[in-house]
């Protein structure tokens, strides 16, 4: 479940990472230079938020895209 993940607060990146893919719904390449202008995240950095993100459930890659994930539904 979502809320047993969160043991540490997200950190500004991680949260605006998370806006960017809110905001576009789905994501076909989380290293695009759409999401890097749209983030102002390196392509590194990018990486490697979406990997820790994705490990602790808060985002799921599905055949559209990365999306957040819902909670509801886990």
């Amino acid at each position: 479940m979502l809320h047993q993940t969160q043991q540490m607060p997200l950190s500004i990146k991680q949260v605006k990472f998370l806006t960017v893919i809110a905001k576009n719904k789905y994501v076909q390449e989380i290293t695009s230079q759409n999401i890097i202008a749209q983030s102002a995240i390196s392509t590194r950095g990018l990486s490697k938020i979406y990997k820790m993100l994705l490990d602790k459930g808060y985002v799921e890659r599905e055949a559209d895209g990365v999306r957040i994930s819902d909670p509801f539904f886990a």
